[in-house]
């Protein structure tokens, strides 16, 4: 073997453990030096909006004395296990090879702390409606469960999600026992963004059960 061939193997293998060391510092660097997301911050604006869909009692302003972000996994579910279970009634049609975050999934869980409806649960929801864009429902639970109110909390690209109002969406939920929920919630020109909402809140109503399952408002 002639030298410039020695020379061109020791400089392949010198280059080979170089890259060797770098994937390994950078393997220790993703486990000590990962950046954690802070935790949730419940605001005012967010307090407030419970509590439309669950009454306090009291003025709007000290609706952030009534809330808390609710402990799911506390509670003996795990929420990112939960958006991606194949046996849950909503499957995520949004969730793609690559594991990107399903678009359909349950966002947050508040809970009640105190007032009218103490111990009743919130759940925000989000589900893919008209063009790619998405419809997020929060909706308050009593023990049952019973259904108290479900509300649109934010939408994007919905612009015809006007034409479903308040007085509908009590209609066809408000008050109800979630095991006695029947049928789809449709809306004759909103079709989209209506089955946004009716996959958002099956998803809730199915987290629901489960936490109540596990006895999880105790959590």
């Amino acid at each position: 073997m002639n030298k410039s061939v020695k020379d061109m193997l020791k400089a392949g293998l010198v280059l080979f453990l170089i890259a060797g060391v770098c994937v390994g510092l950078l393997a220790v660097a993703n486990v000590f030096l990962k950046v954690e997301e802070p935790p949730p911050v419940l605001d005012l604006d967010t307090a407030q909006k419970l509590a439309a869909v669950c009454p306090t009692g009291a003025a709007d302003e000290n609706a952030l004395d009534y809330f808390e972000i609710f402990d799911v996994k506390g509670a003996g579910v795990d929420l990112d296990a939960f958006n991606l279970d194949e046996s849950g009634m909503v499957r995520s049609a949004f969730h793609r090879a690559d594991n990107q975050t399903p678009k359909d999934r349950v966002l947050e869980v508040y809970r009640a702390t105190k007032g009218e409806n103490a111990g009743s649960l919130v759940i925000k929801a989000q589900a893919e409606g008209f063009e790619g864009g998405y419809v997020v429902m929060i909706t308050a639970y009593r023990p049952g469960p019973v259904l108290l109110k479900t509300r649109v909390f934010s939408n994007e690209k919905q612009s015809f999600l006007r034409r479903i109002t308040e007085e509908e969406l009590d209609a066809f939920y408000a008050g109800k026992q979630v095991s006695a929920l029947d049928g789809k919630f449709t809306h004759s020109g909103v079709s989209y963004s209506a089955g946004a909402i009716d996959k958002a809140l099956r998803m809730s109503n199915t987290l629901i059960g489960r936490l109540e399952a596990q006895g999880g408002r105790r959590a």
